[in-house]
């Protein structure tokens, strides 16, 4: 699985143990961390030790160690983290410093708290950070997602509590590509029909879709820029 934490606070980092990371500052005072397994790990179980997410079945320690890890890593607190139980919807949370540290059956988690640390997961999907002057975003995009519009849903929230004309800047994170996601022609047409330039063909010349590309299209037609990795 795969972790990405936007957070307010500053970080330095020391090498990582287990979970390899990406930094990038999206905007003044906001930073996004990439975590990814090892190539050596792809084919560990879902209970192995650098696991992040909260799936079963699960070993609670191991989970812990790992996200303490990370945060180690990335100078956050895990108690100030805040996660998703994502189910490919287009529900977006508010959050703030009394919320919990997951919130269910959302897709999107948007925050004003200076203090959090918003993550997402994803394996094949899309992750989205966002941020704007005052606030920002994690958002998990899959096909659905996409098809949904979670990240109109994200931006739209993020806007009503912006002054109004305030820019947003995004990142993607890492996903798979349309060369080896292949999909069945009803998740090509869906797609396509929100965004026909995802349309695709794979590597092996079966249907597909550019996840990474119709999210950047959508950002890019809400007026939203789109930082390069």
């Amino acid at each position: 699985m795969m972790t990405m934490t936007t957070s307010t606070s500053r970080a330095s980092f020391a090498e990582p143990r287990v979970t390899p990371l990406e930094q990038h500052r999206l905007a003044p005072g906001v930073e996004v961390h990439l975590s990814g397994r090892s190539l050596g790990s792809v084919t560990a179980s879902i209970d192995s030790d650098d696991n992040l997410a909260h799936h079963r079945p699960h070993s609670p320690g191991r989970l812990a160690a790992a996200r303490s890890r990370v945060a180690m890593v990335t100078r956050t607190d895990p108690d100030r983290w805040v996660t998703m139980r994502q189910v490919h919807g287009r529900e977006v949370a508010l959050v703030d410093g009394a919320s919990g540290r997951e919130v269910r059956g959302v897709d999107g988690l948007v925050t004003r708290a200076t203090d959090l640390a918003l993550v997402v997961m994803a394996a094949d999907c899309v992750p989205v950070l966002i941020a704007g002057a005052t606030t920002i975003a994690a958002v998990h995009a899959g096909w659905r997602g996409v098809v949904a519009g979670t990240v109109s849903a994200a931006v739209e929230r993020m806007r009503m509590l912006e002054d109004a004309g305030a820019g947003l800047d995004a990142l993607i994170g890492p996903c798979i590509g349309p060369c080896c996601y292949e999909v069945g022609p009803e998740v090509r047409d869906a797609v396509g029909a929100r965004a026909m330039s995802a349309v695709a063909t794979s590597a092996a010349g079966a249907p597909s879709v550019d996840l990474a590309g119709a999210v950047r299209d959508e950002l890019e037609s809400l007026g939203v820029a789109v930082a390069d990795r």
